[in-house]
């Protein structure tokens, strides 16, 4: 019986595009013919433990994405030829390609969403009118006279 090696990835990866697989794969070894080599081979969900010999950090649920090779190396070369380049830009490009989404993107979208929700109107009025009330007291507090201190004075506030 001779070892071979899979890249095995989570069955609800096998659509994904190739470099989103390159995030979650795993390098996986089946002894030839086992059971589990022969499902494996064939696409067949597979628990990961069965090629780690109980390896609790892999029992979870797999399936074939790549394999099988003859080597450890040949397999982990095929998994994620891109993310082991020695070129950092080779790296920046792949983090580029995987990213789906922009940072902060759907915040914005959260705020333009919630200037059409009359509790956000309420609550920037009350805001003005807590604003424009500390004002008011404030200049009548203090005394202060001026243009502005008149003005906020004849402000038609409920004090």
């Amino acid at each position: 019986m001779t070892d071979q090696w899979f890249v095995m990835i989570p069955p609800s990866d096998k659509d994904q595009s190739s470099s989103e697989k390159e995030l979650v794969d795993f390098v996986i070894e089946y002894p030839y013919p086992s059971a589990a080599w022969t499902a494996a081979n064939a696409g067949q969900i597979v628990q990961g433990a069965e090629g780690n010999t109980g390896n609790p950090q892999v029992s979870e649920q797999l399936v074939k994405w790549q394999g099988p090779f003859a080597t450890q190396a040949e397999a982990k070369t095929a998994a994620a030829a891109k993310q082991q380049s020695p070129n950092p830009l080779n790296d920046a490009g792949n983090a580029i390609e995987t990213q789906t989404t922009i940072p902060g993107l759907a915040q914005i979208g959260d705020f333009f969403g919630a200037l059409g929700q009359a509790n956000t109107w309420i609550r920037v009025a009350k805001v003005v009118f807590g604003g424009a009330l500390l004002v008011y007291g404030l200049a009548h507090i203090t005394g202060v006279s001026g243009a502005a201190a008149d003005a906020v004075r004849k402000l038609p506030l409920p004090i």
